[in-house]
């Protein structure tokens, strides 16, 4: 990462960035630009270390102070016009990441050896 990890991303499960894509689509006025985020700012190092955290496994954090000079600081996304369109993000920045980790052990679950299981399918 550069610099210190005090960078700030806007980060969304992808079932709110359907459902606000959703809303949208539904309520949205056409030709109209909305923002589909969490509204929120979280620092790229706290995401690091929420993983870090849940996976349990220790990651390194090598900080450079060089920055890009394409790298942004800060992006969130204001989301008030989609809001009041009565989108509502309901995974927090915690709850995205622990349940994408959650999905993704539990595929692995289903590889045996490099060949995929066959699962069946619900009725």
């Amino acid at each position: 990462m550069y610099g210190d990890g005090s960078q700030t991303r806007d980060l969304i499960y992808v079932y709110d960035a359907c459902a606000g894509m959703h809303t949208v689509m539904h309520r949205g006025v056409a030709g109209e630009i909305y923002n589909i985020g969490l509204g929120v700012e979280h620092s790229v190092l706290d995401v690091a270390r929420l993983v870090s955290s849940l996976t349990g496994a220790p990651i390194e954090f090598v900080l450079s102070h060089r920055f890009s000079k394409f790298d942004v600081q800060r992006s969130y996304y204001n989301i008030g016009k989609v809001s009041r369109l009565g989108y509502r993000p309901i995974y927090s920045l915690e709850d995205g990441v622990s349940t994408t980790y959650t999905l993704e052990r539990e595929k692995a679950t289903l590889m045996d050896v490099g060949n995929i299981v066959e699962v069946p399918m619900g009725e």
